[in-house]
């Protein structure tokens, strides 16, 4: 037989029970914040990877090396000695684009590493088309019509090309990058930057 509650123990047993829950659940979500970060410390590549090349160290930061050139932080996909295949050609100068509008012919992913380096030197960025009499390439670009028509004697201009050759080079004031952009953006800085 079961014995018969008086309301007050009935009640007194219900706020023990919701006090006890109630404590189990801020001990789970204590350790469980402590827990995610120590598992985010372990995990965190930026403070345990770092290699030196070229007189600089770099350091794992997510999918970027970082490093300090000139008291300034800058980010890349490649390390200098994963670019050094490719083909730099001409003189590339962080000042020429200082404080200047940038422009971009077809961008894509390594735009923007391009900007997350510079960004801060130019005046402001913009997609454009290209009119080059003295270019030895063709440039495709559709949207055209609505896209300022920018040229290489006057304008900083940066075009994504589709040569199959690894290199990067220099006609008047535009810099070609062929593909891997990726690849090709990075040694484009690292040679602006005087690493390589």
């Amino acid at each position: 037989m079961r014995k018969i509650e008086v309301r007050e123990d009935t009640e007194k047993r219900k706020k023990r029970n919701y006090i006890i829950m109630g404590s189990i659940l801020i001990v789970l979500l204590v350790f469980s914040s402590v827990g995610y970060s120590f598992l985010q410390n372990a995990g965190d590549d930026s403070s345990t990877d770092s290699i030196k090349e070229n007189g600089l160290t770099f350091i794992r930061y997510g999918e970027y090396w970082k490093t300090i050139i000139q008291n300034s932080e800058f980010y890349f996909k490649y390390l200098p000695s994963e670019v050094s295949n490719i083909s730099v050609m001409g003189t590339y100068n962080l000042q020429e684009y200082s404080g200047k509008p940038l422009y971009f012919v077809n961008p894509g992913f390594a735009t923007g590493e391009i900007l997350q380096n510079i960004n801060s030197y130019v005046s402001r960025y913009q997609e454009a088309c290209i009119y080059s009499e003295t270019s030895s390439l063709e440039i495709q670009n559709k949207n055209c019509s609505e896209l300022p028509i920018k040229n290489c004697s006057e304008d900083n201009v940066i075009i994504f090309t589709n040569s199959t050759q690894m290199r990067v080079w220099k006609e008047g004031s535009c810099v070609y990058l062929s593909e891997e952009y990726t690849q090709s953006a990075d040694a484009f800085l690292y040679s602006m930057l005087r690493v390589i």
